[in-house]
């Protein structure tokens, strides 16, 4: 599957590389965010909103983290929905969790980042990612957050 760009408005711009469907782009989608480390309700809650916007037709965008971001992916996907995941490093780093691969769909999924392909995770490029995470959405539901954390950088832009 070939690679595409697409450049994101606002301030910055920022050009994004793309694997999967470009379409969902153009979808309504709502970014759910939270811990690594999340309580189990807090996965509940996160994997509830998630299905509830994926049978509304809902775009569903979080990062990649375990945790909070790969419940909500997977929750979308199982219901039949769409999502979008945003990386904090460049795509040759990415490979499908075993936990999503029984439901991946490359029709139903779109993976985005704005880091240059061999680029590696950094506190400094999860934050920026957060704000990626923000533009692609309309609102952004937040599952569970520490008081401190990258959630709530998430939450104050």
């Amino acid at each position: 599957m070939p690679d595409q760009t697409y450049l994101l408005p606002g301030e910055p711009e920022r050009l994004l590389r793309l694997r999967g469907n470009s379409a969902l782009l153009g979808l309504p989608s709502v970014a759910i965010v939270g811990s690594r480390k999340v309580s189990l309700k807090g996965l509940d809650a996160a994997r509830d909103c998630a299905a509830q916007l994926a049978r509304a037709g809902v775009n569903v965008v979080s990062g990649y983290a375990k945790g909070v971001d790969t419940a909500s992916h997977m929750a979308a996907l199982e219901a039949g929905g769409t999502t979008t995941l945003v990386l904090a490093t460049g795509l040759s780093g990415f490979c499908i969790k075993d936990t999503l691969k029984p439901i991946w769909d490359w029709n139903r999924v779109l993976v985005v980042s704005e880091f240059e392909l061999n680029d590696p995770w950094t506190p400094a490029r999860a934050f920026q990612r957060n704000g990626t995470v923000i533009r692609l959405s309309r609102a952004v539901i937040v599952a569970e957050a520490a008081r401190i954390s990258g959630t709530m950088n998430t939450v104050r832009q």
